[in-house]
């Protein structure tokens, strides 16, 4: 799946090791998946799954939000917040992946949204 989006290998999780840098690390015990990341000591992720499928998504939900980031940074445009255009490379890559990955990214994305919305004035004040 990383290869059909050309995912980098600096966004994949570690397995069996936590770097302790907010990296998420999977661990699995019996037939029970941990996703858990730390950040100097301190839990950032704390997920547990017995489903293949939701590992996979949180997975590629993770690896697709750097891409989607690192899209933005390189491809960057004063007139649309950059979450947006991000969000936009993010649903994109994970549709290649899995239509119904895309969908429920999509959800999470709007209930973030719904808290946090667009910035779309935040430097044209300072522009003008």
């Amino acid at each position: 799946l990383a290869k059909k989006i050309d995912a980098p290998a600096k966004f994949f999780p570690t397995f069996g090791m936590s770097r302790n840098d907010g990296t998420p690390n999977i661990e699995i015990s019996g037939n029970t998946f941990y996703y858990e990341a730390y950040d100097r000591d301190a839990v950032c992720i704390r997920r547990k799954t017995t489903r293949l499928p939701k590992l996979m998504y949180w997975i590629f939900e993770h690896i697709t939000h750097q891409m989607g980031f690192a899209y933005e940074s390189a491809h960057r445009d004063p007139s649309v917040p950059l979450r947006k255009l991000a969000f936009q490379h993010q649903l994109e890559l994970l549709e290649t992946l899995q239509y119904q990955w895309k969908e429920l990214c999509e959800r999470e994305i709007a209930e973030t949204l719904d808290r946090h919305p667009y910035q779309y004035d935040l430097f044209q004040s300072k522009i003008e």
